[in-house]
């Protein structure tokens, strides 16, 4: 598994470094439910990776009765919560390896959940000031696929995109890294995602552990 010279390793947070997508699906199928509407046709992996305004705008565009109605401050803040009490398990491997990351070299995660969710995943992982930047949702326009948070915290880094890599659970966090033109490592965290995974992923691994040790071994210092 080699690439080339890499100067900084970026993250995304939900099913990349926490098994968080859950927590999406629960809080779309409870809003859907409370307003007396059946969830049972969508795929809610389709949430995954992308920004709560993409989520409203979606789900408005599918359910008429939705239309007009503010769902983001709603979904955001039971996902906030869900967060914050249920406290997602790591990807096998997430919290060493990241820690790892940050103690060789620039390191970023770039999330289109709130800051104040990846806030607590930062504190939680003790990184402190060794994560060299956080994007969160607000940060940035659009959603993924569009490139902009990962071209964004490639500049707070001070790193060209050619030389930044990325680790993604979903599609559209995929191709948000390619457009990009950044390496990409698919986590296959749910596996029946894996070959959608490796049509747009360089690499695709289960988790953390199916790195070769020697993996960061021309990675900063």
């Amino acid at each position: 598994m080699t690439f080339g010279p890499i100067d900084a390793i970026l993250f995304d947070m939900d099913g990349t470094l926490v098994d968080s997508e859950p927590f999406t699906d629960r809080v779309v199928v409870e809003l859907l439910q409370g307003f007396g509407l059946d969830p049972g046709g969508l795929d809610l992996r389709t949430y995954h990776g992308v920004t709560w305004e993409a989520i409203e705008a979606d789900l408005q565009r599918r359910f008429p009765a939705l239309a007009g109605r503010p769902l983001r401050p709603q979904l955001e803040a039971r996902f906030h919560a869900l967060f914050l009490q249920e406290p997602p398990t790591y990807i096998p491997g997430a919290d060493a390896f990241l820690a790892a990351v940050c103690d060789r070299g620039p390191a970023a995660i770039v999330t289109s959940s709130t800051r104040d969710c990846a806030d607590a995943l930062v504190r939680r992982l003790g990184l402190g000031e060794r994560l060299g930047t956080l994007v969160a949702a607000g940060d940035y326009r659009g959603s993924k696929p569009e490139p902009a948070c990962f071209l964004l915290a490639a500049q707070q880094l001070g790193c060209a995109p050619e030389r930044c890599l990325v680790f993604e659970d979903s599609v559209p966090g995929l191709r948000a890294a390619r457009n990009a033109n950044m390496a990409r490592i698919g986590v296959a965290s749910d596996p029946a995602q894996r070959h959608a995974l490796a049509d747009v992923a360089d690499r695709v691994i289960d988790d953390y552990h199916a790195l070769p040790d020697d993996f960061l071994v021309n990675f900063g210092r």
